[in-house]
């Protein structure tokens, strides 16, 4: 894998929070490298239910289900107040989606590209946090190749 393509992955992820959410508060977003070289990005809206919310993965996964590519390198950032981003741990479902058999294009090759995430004082942000919760999940924690 190329680390260049993997700094472009998580330099978008970190340019749409930037540019989609320019207050100071707790946003997040998602990045995936496709097989292909192209790299897309989403978020999630926020909901009244939060069973009904959705992770910021979904909308770049289901692009990347429509363009018919393999997914093979994602990174979830979450930038808290005060501009530190922390990578967010994929849910049990997005987990299920990238792994051998799970539903999509992205079956078994998607990687994490969190040990290339830096925050905007260039020191890693890809360290343990668990005070970030994600939609019912607490822990925030560094993502390994896989």
């Amino acid at each position: 894998m190329d680390p260049a393509l993997l700094d472009l992955t998580a330099g978008a992820c970190r340019r749409l929070i930037e540019a989609r959410f320019p207050d100071d508060d707790h946003h997040g977003a998602a990045a995936m490298l496709l097989r292909d070289g192209t790299i897309l990005t989403g978020t999630s809206p926020n909901a009244i239910n939060p069973s009904v919310e959705v992770c910021h993965e979904i909308e770049p996964y289901c692009a990347a289900y429509r363009l018919d590519q393999s997914v093979v390198a994602s990174v979830c950032l979450h930038r808290q107040p005060g501009g530190r981003l922390v990578v967010l741990s994929p849910c049990g479902v997005c987990r299920g989606r990238a792994r051998p058999g799970g539903s999509g294009r992205g079956r078994g090759s998607e990687r994490s590209v969190s040990h290339r995430v830096e925050n905007a004082q260039g020191r890693a942000a890809g360290l343990l946090d668990d005070s970030v919760p994600r939609r019912g999940r607490p822990r925030v924690e560094r993502l390994s190749r896989r």
